[in-house]
C-alpha cells in the first residue's frame, strides 16, 4: 500500500467516521401517517451481535465501511479485520478504548479469517455474520449457516 492510497483510505474512513456517526440519532422509531386512517409505528430493532468478516483490500476503510453501519444501528460487533494489515485494526482500537465507545461494543480478533468465520458462524451468541473475502471464505459461510 503506497502513500497515496493510505492518505486517499484514511480521508474517506475519516468521512464515513462523521457519517455514520450522524446516522445514530436519525434512525429512531416514528410515527407515519399512512392513507385510510390509519396510524402506523416504525421501530428499528437491532440484530444483537454480529460477525464481520473485512475485506483484505482497504483495511481501514472497509473495517470502519462495515463495522460502523452496524454500530450506528445499535448492534455489537466481532470484526475479524483484513488478515494482510490486522494492526491498522490494532491501532484503532486503542482509539475506540479512550473514546465513548461502550466496552464490549466493538471487539476485534485477529487472525486467520477463514478459521474465525468457522467459529463465528458456529457461535451461539452471534446473530449474524456479514462476510466480506473470496469465494471460498463466504461459501464456506453460507454452507454453515445453511445447515
Amino acid at each position: 500500500m503506497g502513500r497515496r492510497q493510505a492518505s486517499r483510505e484514511l480521508k474517506l474512513g475519516v468521512e464515513r467516521l462523521f457519517s455514520y456517526a450522524a446516522w445514530t440519532d436519525k434512525y429512531e422509531g416514528a410515527v407515519h401517517s399512512p392513507p385510510f386512517r390509519n396510524i402506523s409505528l416504525a421501530m428499528n430493532e437491532a440484530l444483537g451481535t454480529v460477525g464481520v468478516i473485512c475485506p483484505e483490500s482497504a483495511p481501514l476503510l472497509g473495517f470502519l465501511s462495515l463495522v460502523l453501519p452496524l454500530v450506528a444501528a445499535g448492534n455489537c460487533v466481532v470484526a475479524v479485520p483484513s488478515a494482510a494489515y490486522p494492526l491498522i485494526a490494532g491501532d484503532l482500537y486503542q482509539v475506540l478504548e479512550t473514546s465513548d465507545v461502550p466496552g464490549g461494543v466493538i471487539n476485534i480478533v485477529t487472525g486467520r479469517p477463514l478459521e474465525l468465520m468457522k467459529v463465528l458462524a458456529e457461535h451461539d451468541d452471534v446473530d449474524a455474520l456479514w462476510c466480506h473475502g473470496d469465494e471460498s471464505i463466504c461459501g464456506t459461510a453460507q454452507a454453515i449457516v445453511g445447515r
